[in-house]
């Protein structure tokens, strides 16, 4: 059975996520309506006087100055905080930014911004690209049946786009999966518009039947959401991430880091990868909410060393170590990512340092010449251990993959 809310980790073939999501396209146009209830129903921080005179002309006695009283001072006005809002409705990234988006009270008070539910709610509709086609959820599958397209392929056990194919087992309908491949097309879009990276090639990925077959494939626990080697990347079971609110999240992460090491040739160092890869994921709320468990035993951010030999070495073999470290690099990496583009520059910076290394610089003279430092002071300077989490003090869990309240942020 699956647990509740986003740390469910179950699985299955056709599960009720799926069918949650096909009854919603039978229903309407979008894919919204079930997979909200899904979501809602798997949810399961400070005088002197003068004398006179006798028989003499009378003394004229000057008046005596008014008495100045110290004006007090005024009291002290203690700006109100912030209202909190929904992490949907914080602002999303755009390449002009401004940035940093956000003061730290706005942070405190809301949380890490999250857009990456929105296709599940009421009111979603795909946006358009330039040629004018819709791309994203709704825009391959409608009221439960394939929008035939040039290059799309959603034959039994493989569904494709041109740059992606998802192989899975034939048991499925086409619009059971067709949700994954429309979420990793909208990733594709963004990554593009966010980092200026659209590398050639294709990504192929693999849909195993159930966690324990996700497991047996990658070696993987399922707290790592999927295992990406070159071009071939095995994903959690999508009705497993589907029940555990991360499915979008997990199609734009592994979109851009596929992006992100195609384009560059792996010339990037892991954390910059890793963290650039979840922070155009706004994975931001999640991995803050993975640390709860770990926050009683002491800080919760690494170095940048160790964050790098983390992402770089095989699974611990022991689970609950790996789940740990894993979490704690990755959201480590988010933070000195978050640090690079809010408070260095923005994402226009950013762009032109990918865009020299896409071009066949090193990553050492790319941060000299972009950020004026080499990569080891540039590390440092974006340190998790040297300074507060984005987020302050406020790490009380959230959930943004709740609904804001109608008329409400």
């Amino acid at each position: 059975m699956l647990r509740r809310g986003e740390e469910a980790e179950g699985g299955g073939k056709v599960t009720s996520a799926i069918r949650a999501v096909r009854t919603a396209r039978l229903a309407a146009p979008t894919i919204v309506g079930v997979v909200a209830a899904l979501v809602l129903s798997a949810a399961a921080p400070g005088c002197a006087h003068a004398p006179g005179g006798g028989a003499a002309p009378p003394l004229e006695l000057a008046a005596a100055p008014p008495l100045e009283l110290a004006a007090a001072p005024p009291p002290e006005v203690t700006a109100a905080p912030p209202p909190a809002v929904h992490p949907h409705h914080l602002a999303d990234l755009t390449p002009a930014g401004p940035f940093p988006r956000f003061t730290p009270a706005q942070l405190a008070a809301s949380g890490y911004p999250d857009h990456m539910h929105a296709f599940f709610w009421p009111g979603w509709q795909p946006p358009l690209a330039a040629d004018g086609l819709p791309y994203g959820p709704g825009s391959l599958c409608q009221d439960g049946q394939v929008v035939p397209r040039d290059g799309l392929t959603a034959d039994p056990g493989r569904l494709a786009l041109p740059w992606l194919t998802l192989a899975c087992s034939p048991d499925y309908a086409p619009c059971d999966l067709l949700l994954f491949v429309e979420l990793c097309d909208w990733a594709r879009h963004r990554a593009r518009d966010l980092l200026g990276l659209a590398p050639d090639g294709q990504l192929r990925i693999v849909n195993p039947d159930n966690l324990a077959g996700y497991q047996a494939r990658t070696g993987y626990g399922s707290w790592r959401l999927y295992r990406l080697d070159g071009d071939s990347c095995v994903v959690e079971p999508v009705p497993t991430l589907l029940a555990r609110t991360l499915g979008g999240h997990a199609a734009v992460e592994l979109t851009t880091r596929w992006t992100l090491d195609r384009a560059t040739d792996d010339r990037l160092p892991l954390w910059l990868r890793q963290g650039l890869a979840s922070y155009v994921a706004d994975m931001g709320p999640h991995l803050a909410n993975f640390m709860a468990p770990y926050r009683p035993q002491g800080s919760v951010l690494l170095p940048p060393a160790e964050i790098d030999a983390i992402l770089a070495a095989p699974p611990d073999t022991s689970g609950a170590r790996d789940q740990k470290r894993f979490r704690c690099a990755s959201y480590s990496a988010f933070v000195m990512a978050w640090r690079l583009v809010e408070d260095h520059g923005g994402l226009l910076r950013l762009r032109e340092a990918l865009a020299g290394v896409a071009g066949g610089d090193s990553w050492a003279r790319v941060s000299r010449q972009v950020y004026g430092v080499p990569p080891a002071e540039l590390a440092a300077r974006l340190d998790p251990v040297s300074g507060a989490e984005p987020i302050g003090a406020a790490v009380q869990p959230r959930q943004p993959h709740l609904p804001p309240p109608a008329g409400g942020s």
